[in-house]
């Protein structure tokens, strides 16, 4: 092959700018009442443009990803970020942000996702990190958290202005 013809085709090979994702992925309520946990997922990558889109549409590059936690008040949609973390680097695929149960002693939430690039049909790659926040605001990583108890239906204007103030401020930091 021809040096321009190579340097052609590996410039045709590219990804977009960097674009923020934002995804829901769970809501708690307190104990009681009045306040709801959103739990948000905030991915930065660059879409696949040009010839990376062959054959089948190809693959975004991640950038970085986090997990945040945000307490709305359900009367005011007043919103408050309690805690943010980036993705563990033992976590390589399906990274999520888990929230609840909301509890007395405070509120339990978790990281979760697989040490492999895909899901194993064994589920031997599930990686769970659980932590408490705990009404003081400290956290404790060292937890056990109690069954989830009952679902909880979404309350929609609580998750709209939790990913508003994610898109305000996004959990996850684009690298320079």
């Amino acid at each position: 092959m021809r040096p321009s013809l190579l340097l052609l085709a590996l410039a045709a090979c590219t990804h977009g700018p960097p674009q923020l994702d934002l995804e829901v992925t769970g809501q708690a309520f307190t104990p009681i009442g009045g306040f709801t946990a959103v739990a948000v997922k905030a991915t930065w990558r660059r879409p696949p443009t040009g010839l990376s889109t062959f054959p089948d549409g190809g693959r975004s590059l991640v950038l970085a990803e986090a997990g945040a936690i945000y307490q709305c008040d359900t009367n005011s949609l007043a919103v408050t970020r309690l805690w943010r973390a980036d993705r563990p680097t033992t976590i390589r695929s399906e990274f999520s942000p888990w929230v609840g149960p909301w509890t007395d002693d405070g509120l339990y939430l978790s990281l979760r996702g697989n040490r492999h690039t895909t899901t194993q049909a064994d589920g031997s790659g599930q990686l769970r990190f659980d932590f408490l926040l705990r009404t003081d605001g400290t956290v404790d990583s060292t937890v056990t958290p109690p069954p989830l108890g009952p679902a909880t239906s979404e309350h929609r204007p609580c998750t709209d202005a939790a990913l508003a103030a994610a898109r305000a401020a996004p959990p996850a930091r684009l690298p320079d």
